[in-house]
């Protein structure tokens, strides 16, 4: 019992360096090209030797116990051979003398006992080892045991809590108190409150570590909040029922995680239930139909571990239409177009902006350029809500809004036109400025904005959008208006409208009509 226990210490040492070694080696294996591009090769090879050691030693020590142990149980076995010869030999030379009919022990019962001795001791030998593995496994089996034997506060198996027939998206929290069970020292949300309505688009905005995303992962119940209530139509979530809850919750995280299986999987694993046309309805929603049909397989395109085949602005697309086939009454983005491109980024927001008002939206972002068209910016600081109103608004207070926006380099009257232009330069897709659609005009300002609009490069996503922005320069209000279409001939040319002081409209032949 002893060799057992130590042998059970050691294997689960040995294990855990083990794994140690192996989360390297994957870590390593994932991140290869930053490992190489920092020469860290080396560094790496020994952080990985240093845990083999360490599994090395544990393996060495547990053989060596297990060694001794079989040592001492051989020995046993072959002490006791000697015994059981030693002894009945004994006691027959000290009955040689007496008469036959009362002598006890006999060299035929002598054997027989020895071989009755040699019978057991034989299968205690040949079972020792078992002991030995048993202890391997024990050690083996430990973490796994650790985890199946906690019990979670948040069972989503008991299939408790109410269903309600209907969900309108109406989120609440009152005087909500939460901190990490890992963490139980830091408090991230300290009397949060906040009210959003249905259909409502909320970004929530602040530094790293405010509490941005704990909101969205109470509204999941991922957590339960310490102290205060997390409302959904005026039912505390804690008493909904979970399976319910999440399914009327979509979600769209920074990373999308995406499967070794077809874009239509990837896609329907939002929706089981799904049919073909779901699929490419919400694809198309998501602003992803169009690059799928022209992949090789279209919908059956297999897309590679973690979406290794497609690129991250494709990916989250994706991650978009997932979400959507659900047909949530809740959208959560959570950073969802931080880590892209501004061409990615571009076609990602198309289609959120598209979708905006369909659920209640709840948008975390850090690039702030992405939540202007909010229905409602939050700024929150040290888990409380410390401003709250649109971009307008909060930009007209200069408050901490309008702080974070000057920290990120934008300026309070940004150029629309060269946000878009270093988002659109590069794309296939050139716009055919039409000369009918110039404006002849000697104003300073007009004069100055020609050359740059002739210089714009328009994406593909645009042609199906009718992209209404506003701009300010020099303190005159500008509404600038394109209107961009496929000519009669399909040659995929674009018209580029030109704008003009105050609301203007224009036909498909160019020609502009005063509002």
């Amino acid at each position: 019992m002893i060799v057992s226990w130590l042998s059970t210490k050691f294997s689960r040492q040995e294990m855990e360096a083990y794994g140690a070694a192996g989360s390297i080696a994957e870590e390593v294996l994932s991140s290869i090209r930053t490992v190489v591009a920092f020469d860290g090769q080396e560094k790496e090879i020994t952080r990985y030797e240093k845990h083999l050691q360490s599994a090395k030693r544990n393996n060495i020590t547990k053989n060596l116990f297990s060694g001794i142990s079989n040592g001492f149980m051989w020995f046993f076995v072959y002490a006791s051979y000697a015994l059981s010869f030693w002894y009945g030999v004994g006691l027959i030379l000290e009955e040689r003398y007496l008469p036959k009919e009362e002598i006890i022990y006999t060299p035929a019962k002598m054997v027989a006992v020895f071989f009755c001795t040699l019978i057991a001791y034989w299968n205690f030998g040949t079972g020792a080892p078992y002991f030995e593995i048993f202890g391997t496994a024990c050690g083996a089996a430990a973490k796994v045991f650790e985890i199946l034997d906690i019990e979670p506060q948040i069972n989503l198996y008991k299939n408790l809590g109410t269903k309600p027939k209907t969900m309108r998206g109406d989120i609440s929290f009152k005087n909500v108190h939460f901190q990490y069970p890992s963490r139980p020292d830091v408090k991230i949300l300290q009397g949060f409150n906040l009210d959003i309505k249905s259909g409502e688009t909320v970004a929530l905005v602040g530094s790293s570590g405010c509490g941005k995303s704990t909101c969205i992962q109470l509204i999941q119940r991922f957590y339960d909040a310490t102290s205060g209530s997390v409302t959904i139509d005026d039912n505390n979530i804690t008493k909904l029922n979970l399976t319910w809850l999440r399914n009327k919750i979509g979600v769209v995280g920074q990373e999308p995680a995406l499967f070794a299986a077809t874009i239509a999987d990837n896609i329907k694993y939002g929706n089981v239930s799904a049919t073909q046309d779901d699929i490419e309805k919400a694809a198309k929603k998501a602003n992803a139909h169009n690059f799928i049909k022209s992949l090789p397989r279209g919908y059956n395109t297999l897309i590679g571990e973690r979406g290794a085949q497609i690129s991250g602005g494709q990916k989250q697309r994706i991650a978009i239409a997932r979400a959507l086939i659900r047909e949530p009454k809740i959208l959560l983005l959570d950073e969802a177009t931080s880590a892209l491109d501004t061409t990615s980024e571009a076609e990602v927001q198309a289609a959120l902006d598209a979708i905006s008002g369909e659920c209640t939206t709840i948008i975390v972002a850090h690039r702030l350029s992405t939540i202007r068209n909010a229905d409602r910016i939050v700024v929150v600081s040290e888990g409380k809500v410390i401003e709250e109103g649109n971009h307008a608004q909060l930009m007209a207070e200069k408050g901490a809004y309008h702080s974070l926006v000057l920290s990120q380099g934008l300026s309070e009257t940004e150029d629309v036109f060269t946000e878009s232009k270093e988002v659109l330069n590069g794309v296939n897709n050139v716009a055919k400025v039409s000369e009918t659609a110039v404006i002849e005009s000697t104003s300073q300002e007009n004069l100055k904005w020609r050359g740059l609009i002739e210089k714009i490069m328009v994406s593909e996503h645009y042609a199906q959008n009718y992209l209404e922005k506003q701009l300010v320069y020099k303190g005159t209000s500008y509404q600038i208006l394109f209107l961009l279409f496929l000519d009669d001939d399909d040659d995929d040319g674009l018209s580029l409208m030109r704008f003009l002081q105050g609301p203007m409209s224009c036909d498909k032949s160019g020609i502009w009509k005063g509002a």
